[in-house]
């Protein structure tokens, strides 16, 4: 099953960095709206990014279904793929800002991407 949320996903404050240094870095970008660390359900990974991971404290069933259910990591029924989206390459916030780098049309508009059903186009 992939979940399409159509927009209005604060995906930062779903999927949260749980080792002190991002975290404090989010804490920072994302000011009053920041969930405390101590709130966070942890994620135990093996594989992925390396990283420590937590949910937003009201998704237990998610924490359950990625840490496998009853802690059984045989029975492991979610997995996470963050940072996704219609990007052409990849690209920093320097090329961005400088414009080095071809960007798809509509890059911030959800309706747009959302519902287009291609493949992203060049803007220009």
């Amino acid at each position: 099953m992939c979940v399409f949320l159509h927009g209005g996903n604060d995906s930062f404050n779903w999927l949260v960095p749980r080792d002190a240094a991002r975290h404090a870095v989010y804490t920072t970008t994302r000011d009053n709206l920041a969930l405390p660390l101590n709130t966070l359900r942890p994620l135990n990974q093996s594989g992925g990014d390396g990283q420590e991971y937590g949910l937003h404290p009201n998704c237990p069933g998610l924490e359950e279904m990625f840490n496998g259910l009853g802690g059984d990591t045989a029975k492991r029924r979610a997995a996470w793929i963050s940072n996704v989206g219609t990007l052409i390459a990849p690209v920093t916030k320097a090329q961005y800002l400088a414009e080095t780098m071809p960007l798809p049309r509509a890059l911030f508009s959800t309706v747009t991407r959302s519902t287009s059903g291609r493949p992203p186009s060049r803007r220009g």
